[in-house]
């Protein structure tokens, strides 16, 4: 197994149980304010997250080229930065594609009649949900170590 598919594995992992977690919780409260929360709102925060990622990855390679240029060193060296990139990016596409198919599950009447699969479905929303808040957390980190960059 690749080491990207690792890391990606693991961060799954981790959104699920976050997220398991958190519908434990609202279940046992009887809260469904996140319920019509991403009913209306999630595959919109997912596309302007993308935006976000995508415009913030823009100015991290234009910095990334002027340290390559400044220093001389070879481009060989931020390969696997890049293909990160475009990594984050392409799972994002992925999570937007997953939400619309769990957003349509979750509201399909077929669906209404078993509260267990409601149950996970919404575990599946705040999973990629959890997950998009990851990339936009290492988008961020990735900004603040180009500037701490000697």
């Amino acid at each position: 197994m690749s080491e990207i598919t690792k890391t990606v594995v693991a961060i799954t992992m981790k959104s699920c149980l976050y997220a398991f977690s958190l519908q434990s919780v609202l279940y046992y409260l009887g809260s469904n304010f996140l319920e019509g929360f991403f009913k209306s709102n999630l595959i919109i925060i997912l596309i302007a997250l993308l935006a976000i990622n995508a415009a913030t990855l823009g100015l991290v390679l234009t910095k990334i080229r002027e340290l390559i240029d400044n220093r001389g060193g070879g481009s060989s060296f931020f390969i696997s930065t890049k293909e990160n990139m475009l990594l984050s990016i392409k799972e994002q596409i992925v999570l937007i594609v997953l939400s619309v198919l769990f957003l349509s599950l979750r509201y399909s009447e077929i669906v209404q009649s078993y509260k267990e699969a409601i149950y996970l479905i919404d575990v599946f929303i705040l999973t990629v949900f959890f997950y998009a808040l990851y990339i936009l957390y290492d988008t961020a980190k990735s900004i603040i170590l180009i500037i701490d960059y000697d």
